[in-house]
């Protein structure tokens, strides 16, 4: 086997495989220059004086290779189910002589064989009927559609041949979906949600296992790099609702993003960084929201630091709206736009109120409350204890402490640091030096 047959017939598997779209993706912007070649090639090895002289000869090929090309290529179509209609397009835009009718006609050549077996004049022939086919091309496509329309409402539009199929790689149209770029924990999580939701979406990844495997659920995913623009049109980019961005590449996001955004303007992009220092990067190449890892781990952070100091919920919830609040704006900005972080609900009982967990091994556990004697011995007041899911407050002096349980109480701070050994255990952490403890 030739290496240009091989390559053609690995071509046929490639295209068959779960590696389809990213194999297309690469070939593609090769597709420009090779064709500039063959054009440029056709045009450089015919003879107009043989096209001159032997008008008759090279439109009787032509004709020939457009009936043979467009029955065989119309036929096909039909054969895989496809309505007469598209059979018909397809056929008049695949008559041409294509590239690799020319490895075929070099390979025939040098086993002793010519075109028509006219030696020269066969291979001046089948140059001139490419070379006129390449013209009535582009008309060919052009009328394809009303030709279509034509036959499909002639007798011929109802041949079909219907095929059966498992459906597992049918093209479906996609209307208002969201497009999730990458497959790691943070995808995961978005498909399963989005699965549960019922929501439409498709999932483009690099790695072909997890594009398997959600295949084998029956989740549509496309295997390749969301930075070509065919994959992104395989996913449906100009039909989407959502384009969510949340591969850890941060060298390719930014591109993801652009051209999502170039393809489709109408598209709202989310993407996810881990830096804060990325958002604006991305927010300039055209995202509309990013969550930074970083910005949530201090929102976190913050809410837990608030409800230690006992703020209302709802405050809690009104300062983290404005902590993410244009993207981050409050974070990312200067000192001087501190005064819009104004708490409301913040009291003294608040300030002075904490929740001491019970460890395993500290002199509290175990113990009553009656005999831990916190009021009466350093000032500290018991509201509350929580134990497991259960809180219940204002316990009775009987009510026996265990290794889990959270003690909300109040008291000045002096209080809670005289307190502090009931609840300290006897080793100090690794590194810590041993010691007296105040």
């Amino acid at each position: 086997m030739s290496l240009a047959l091989g390559a053609f017939l690995g071509g046929l598997v490639v295209s068959e495989s779960q590696y389809s779209e990213l194999a297309l993706s690469d070939v593609l912007p090769l597709r420009t220059l090779f064709s500039a070649v063959f054009f440029v090639s056709v045009g450089m090895l015919l003879d107009v004086r043989f096209l001159i002289d032997n008008p008759i000869l090279v439109l009787g090929a032509a004709v020939a290779v457009l009936a043979i090309k467009a029955l065989a290529a119309g036929t096909s179509a039909l054969v895989l189910g496809y309505p007469a209609r598209t059979a018909t397009v397809v056929a008049l835009a695949l008559a041409q002589i294509g590239e690799f009718s020319f490895v075929l006609e070099r390979a025939g050549r040098e086993a002793g064989l010519s075109p028509m077996g006219l030696d020269a004049g066969g291979s001046q022939t089948f140059i001139a009927a490419t070379a006129l086919l390449m013209l009535v091309t582009p008309f060919l496509v052009q009328a394809g559609p009303r030709f279509g329309l034509f036959v499909e409402r002639s007798a011929l539009g109802r041949l079909r041949v219907r095929v059966e199929s498992d459906g597992a790689d049918a093209d479906v149209q996609l209307e208002d979906h969201a497009i999730i770029v990458g497959h790691g924990p943070a995808g995961r999580r978005l498909v399963g949600v989005l699965e549960q939701k019922g929501l439409p979406f498709v999932v483009i990844d690099t790695n072909p296992s997890s594009i398997a495997a959600l295949k084998k659920r029956g989740v549509r995913a496309v295997a390749g790099d969301a930075t070509r623009g065919p994959l992104l049109e395989t996913a449906g980019v100009h039909h989407a609702k959502l384009v969510v961005v949340v591969i850890n590449d941060p060298d390719a996001a930014p591109r993801v993003i652009q051209r999502a955004r170039f393809m489709n303007p109408t598209v709202e992009i989310i993407a996810r960084t881990r830096l804060m220092g990325d958002v604006e990067r991305l927010t300039s190449v055209g995202a509309d929201i990013v969550v930074a890892e970083e910005m949530e781990t201090t929102v976190r952070i913050f809410s837990h630091v608030l409800a230690a100091y006992f703020i209302p919920p709802d405050e809690i919830d009104r300062q983290v709206r404005l902590l993410r609040g244009e993207d981050y704006g409050v974070m990312r900005g200067s000192i001087q736009e501190a005064h819009l972080m104004v708490l409301q609900g913040l009291d003294e009982d608040g300030m002075h109120t904490r929740a001491v967990a019970v460890r395993e091994g500290t002199p509290a556990a175990g113990r009553t409350l009656e005999e831990l004697a916190l009021r009466r011995t350093h000032g500290l007041s018991v509201l509350a204890v929580q134990r497991g899911t259960h809180t219940g407050a204002n316990p009775a002096g009987d009510f026996k402490l265990e290794a889990g349980d959270r003690l909300v109480l109040i008291g000045e701070a002096a209080r809670f640091a005289a307190a502090g050994p009931l609840f300290r255990t006897p080793d100090p952490p690794d590194g810590d030096p041993a010691g007296p403890v105040p």
